[in-house]
């Protein structure tokens, strides 16, 4: 029994002694927004309570834990849900729904992820929306279906992307650049969806009160089952290029972005 005392109690110590050694943080944050909607139709009004008015409600943990010699492992769990009944946001299978990766980053080579998350052309996006990333009212979210203008190819991609492998680069310069490969992955609502295999290219920049970006995605075909027809939907494949810029003159923000193929989309941010 003393011997088995003895090794409980070095192995309890050698466990703190690593802990003690590896710096690490978790953080939880969220956004609570609730807001009252009144709509008149045809002289038929009515007035209801919502959730994310400006910014969809959200909350989730992230971290990071300093692995030494400039390496660390990073991951962040983030759950979106409507605060005005407790339901969960867009589909109720799905626990993270808005983002749940992990990765590797080194100051000087960059960071890789592993996991759900947002894609480069959803953030080449971000400054150029001045609604940001709110679900019902940002002009990002709403770009929501890839379109090829040449074939009228359409998938829906809503600017995460499940089974995910992603790579930000150091910004140098101002420059900075990030790349996505995503593996199929498939959905059970608000219909059943395999979409296919994505590759999403962004290269941004970012300084002197000016932000640029160009964006490349490719989607691959995928397939959808509709209750109303008999068999599965083929979905073809897509691509589409986005631009983006915006410039800040005092308190006024310049934005817009354009997507070919899509409407061409203007706004100013106070």
């Amino acid at each position: 029994m003393r011997l088995v005392r003895r090794s409980i109690f070095a192995a309890a110590m050698l466990c703190a002694a690593q802990a003690a050694s590896a710096q690490s943080s978790v953080t939880l944050y969220g956004v609570l927004d609730v807001f009252g909607f009144w709509n008149n139709n045809g002289g038929t009004s009515n007035i209801s309570m919502r959730s994310g008015g400006y910014v969809g409600s959200l909350f989730g943990l992230k971290g990071s834990e300093d692995l030494g010699g400039g390496l660390k492992t990073d991951f962040t769990v983030e759950n979106g849900f409507n605060i005005n009944n407790g339901t969960f946001l867009a589909d109720s299978s799905t626990m993270f729904y808005r983002q749940s990766w992990v990765g590797l980053s080194h100051d000087k080579y960059g960071q890789l992820r592993f996991g759900r998350q947002y894609t480069p052309s959803f953030f080449s996006i971000y400054y150029a929306d001045p609604f940001r990333l709110d679900e019902a009212l940002g002009l990002g979210a709403s770009a929501v279906l890839a379109r090829d203008s040449n074939t009228n190819a359409v998938q829906y991609l809503n600017g995460r992307q499940s089974n995910a492998i992603q790579y930000y680069s150091p910004t140098i310069g101002g420059f900075k650049l990030s790349a996505l490969y995503g593996f199929s992955a498939t959905v059970t609502q608000p219909v059943p969806t395999t979409n296919g295999n994505v590759m999403d290219l962004a290269l941004s920049y970012n300084g002197f009160g000016f932000y640029g970006a160009l964006a490349y995605q490719n989607q691959r075909p995928g397939q959808q089952t509709v209750p109303t027809l008999a068999v599965p939907l083929n979905l073809l494949a897509s691509e589409r290029f986005t631009g983006t810029l915006a410039y800040r003159i005092g308190i006024v923000n310049l934005q817009g972005f354009c997507q070919p193929g899509d409407a061409r989309r203007l706004a100013i941010r106070t």
